[in-house]
């Protein structure tokens, strides 16, 4: 005879599936509803996740808060938006050629934000709103300034974050500055020159403190006491030569560089003899078109 089916109270369970991962992270279950068979509903997982559910049907304009990091949207029978403790849900998958930082647009849907890069970075965090005049301190070349709910500055170690671009080659160039009061990054140009100065001079209690310092390839800087410094930071200064004759380089007693012009002559040496020790060696040297020097 035919049998009506019950459900009867048990110690055990009945039948279902079996679902892979973890549950409310990877999946969540679900009833077929032709024929209530369970279901693995599985929600895989995004790097940056939507922060709204919205509504179908007559519902399809409803928007509410939804952080799909840790929850799923999902609708009633009617469509209206339910945002469920279920699982995660919906969100994009970001390239990882990259760094990144998650976001979302006016929808509330994820975006995945790549920073520009830039070639110098600000070194402090500005807060918002009642904190506008707050600032922390933030290298921005590996940190990115973000704010709480309150507007209090944050210094959060995701993505680099701002900063300026410069135009040259690093270090011969322009070196990176900053504005001491804002943080703010600058290109601090370092423009090449004919001839450069060979020392550096120090400045307020050290205004006679003088250092060799090759500013064809370092530059001349000081410390808060104004102690002179050879900075590797960039070339340093120097002076242009005219172009409209032959020079060379050399410097005067202080070490600032010079512009040498060499007299024109009729007739010019053909040897070029050392000096000290080398005093009586000598090499063949054309004067019309060469000088001598020692090494």
């Amino acid at each position: 005879a035919d049998k009506a089916p019950t459900c009867t109270a048990s110690t055990t369970p009945g039948a279902g599936t079996n679902c892979t991962g973890t549950e409310h992270t990877d999946f969540y279950c679900k009833d077929d509803e032709a024929d209530g068979a369970a279901l693995c509903m599985y929600t895989p997982p995004h790097d940056c996740y939507n922060k709204k559910c919205t509504g179908q049907q007559d519902y399809s304009t409803t928007v509410i808060d939804c952080d799909q990091s840790v929850n799923v949207c999902k609708f009633n029978d009617t469509g209206f938006p339910e945002c469920s403790a279920d699982s995660r849900g919906e969100g994009v998958n970001c390239s990882h050629s990259d760094q990144f930082y998650c976001n979302s647009d006016e929808s509330g849907a994820g975006l995945c934000v790549v920073p520009p890069v830039h070639t110098c970075y600000n070194t402090k965090c500005w807060g918002n709103a009642i904190f506008s005049k707050v600032s922390i301190d933030c290298d921005q070349s590996s940190n990115r300034c973000t704010f709480n709910g309150t507007g209090y500055p944050t210094c959060t170690d995701t993505t680099r974050g701002a900063g300026v671009d410069c135009t040259g080659t690093e270090h011969t160039d322009f070196y990176c500055g900053k504005n001491i009061t804002t943080g703010d990054a600058l290109c601090k140009e370092t423009p090449p020159h004919d001839c450069y100065d060979k020392t550096c001079t120090g400045e307020q209690d050290y205004n006679t403190t003088v250092i060799d310092c090759d500013q064809s390839v370092k530059m001349c800087k000081f410390n808060d006491t104004g102690f002179p410094e050879c900075s590797a930071d960039s070339r340093g200064e120097g002076v242009n030569c005219s172009h409209s004759e032959q020079f060379y380089c050399s410097h005067d007693g202080s070490g600032a560089g010079l512009c040498v012009v060499p007299p024109v002559h009729s007739c010019y040496n053909s040897k070029c003899w050392g000096n000290a020790t080398f005093s009586k060696v000598s090499i063949d040297c054309a004067h019309s078109s060469n000088r001598s020097t020692f090494n």
